[in-house]
């Protein structure tokens, strides 16, 4: 299946107390279904294999002449465990294997045969930071993303070093280098760089964001990081050698083929192919022109078959797999219906009062995953998209409104709705 690609250049123009100033809005499925974020892709018997966790359950799947198949399924131990929350592949002595995390334990599996994974071993970590969030690597080695530690591990699930290094928000945001000299741990307003020779942080390089994204860096001869307005790549030592601005008002992922001329980028509304020697793009696609309804392109993997590159994305309502011209070569769509909430409702603001005209930032959570939400400020409605944790932040314009002296200050209520939960909460504001 082949799609042809088209680009859409937007431009944004502000126009204080006359033009309200919003945030792009995230394609969310009409269908309710669960949405396809992150996971991991190898190459094993010069076949693309792909997993995720995002349905709660590990599904485990291969690219073949039938297309992107779903070849298995695993769950946790029901009576210990209610869902997997991450997983990681990793060949060892010649055969794939999958390491999975249900929060308290870690799971191996052998998936050799993607048809008949086989159970290898179950291990809890008993430390007083137990609690598993996610995974990474390190030359070869299973890294383990807790609440207090980043933790490596043998084969035989031993620990053998751990860093003082933890992300709450976004665990997954946490990479190692090629190497595994240095980490890159990517937070809302700074990257920083921890040096596990001298066992804390050496450097740190400004980042812009709206929002608490998924975001991997590409960390080879140096790190690629994109946030909502551009790509930073920086070296080892925090200085910036260069930038390319993309058009969405989100970054996700950058990845590579180690070595290669490329780096792709994922910024929601599509994926780039970025030539490294000159920061320009060679290529890129747009989710919403292709064929499949409610594409948002977030978590990436790019990998080599064969001599040709192929970008594994996971891109809200399907998994697909883009091959080096970026054209649509096979997908899987999502077929779970949920919009659950995972956390209690909650909203903030940076200020309870302000003048038409001035600008506020909105943030809050406990909405559907991916939901589109709708704000209401003194008579204009803004609206914006949750994240994959049911939170969002915006910032927006306080709207002009034409009130006599003896009117002001107004005092009113700031409303945010979830489309289709329909939860909604208010805060207090007063228009000055």
């Amino acid at each position: 299946m082949t799609v042809k690609k088209s680009v859409k250049i937007i431009i944004i123009s502000i126009i204080i107390c006359s033009a309200s100033l919003g945030m792009f809005s995230v394609p969310t499925s009409q269908a309710r279904v669960s949405s396809y974020y992150s996971g991991d892709a190898a190459v094993y018997n010069g076949q693309i294999i792909v997993g995720s966790t995002n349905m709660g359950k590990f599904e485990l799947f291969r690219w073949g002449n039938n297309g992107l198949v779903k070849t298995s399924t695993l769950r946790p131990e029901p009576l210990e465990d209610s869902q997997f929350y991450d997983l990681k592949f990793s060949e060892e002595n010649g055969s794939l294997n999958v390491y999975l995390t249900s929060g308290r334990y870690l799971y191996k599996y052998n998936i050799g045969d993607v048809y008949n994974p086989i159970f290898i071993k179950k291990v809890k970590d008993n430390s007083n930071d137990g609690w598993i969030s996610g995974f990474e690597k390190s030359s070869a080695r299973i890294v383990t993303i807790g609440t207090k530690e980043t933790k490596i591990w043998n084969d035989n699930l031993e620990i053998i070093d751990s860093f003082k290094i933890t992300n709450i928000d976004n665990p997954y945001n946490i990479r190692f280098s090629a190497d595994g000299r240095f980490i890159i741990n990517v937070k809302e307003d700074k990257a920083e760089i921890f040096d596990t020779a001298v066992r804390r942080i050496t450097g740190e390089v400004p980042i812009k964001t709206n929002s608490a994204l998924n975001r991997k860096v590409y960390a080879g001869d140096y790190i690629y990081a994109v946030d909502d307005q551009r790509v930073i790549v920086f070296d080892y030592d925090a200085e910036i050698v260069g930038s390319f601005k993309h058009t969405s008002n989100m970054g996700y992922d950058a990845d590579a083929i180690p070595g290669g001329k490329y780096v792709y980028f994922s910024d929601g509304k599509g994926i780039v192919k970025l030539d490294r020697s000159g920061l320009t793009a060679a290529d890129w696609v747009n989710i919403d022109k292709l064929p499949v309804q409610y594409g948002w392109a977030m978590g990436m993997k790019v990998l080599e078959v064969s001599g040709k590159s192929y970008i594994v994305a996971f891109c809200n309502s399907y998994i697909g797999i883009f091959d080096e011209k970026l054209d649509l070569a096979s997908f899987y769509r999502s077929r779970e219906e949920t919009f659950s909430p995972v956390e209690k409702v909650y909203l903030g603001i940076d200020k309870d009062r302000a003048p038409s005209g001035s600008l506020i930032a909105i943030h809050g959570g406990g909405y559907g995953q991916f939901e589109k939400i709708y704000i209401d400020l003194v008579y204009k409605r803004v609206e914006t998209v949750a994240g994959e944790k049911g939170r969002f932040s915006i910032v927006t314009e306080v709207p002009c409104v034409n009130l006599r002296p003896e009117e002001r200050p107004l005092k009113t209520d700031i409303r945010v709705t979830g489309a289709y939960t329909g939860i909604s909460y208010n805060l207090g504001f007063t228009l000055e």
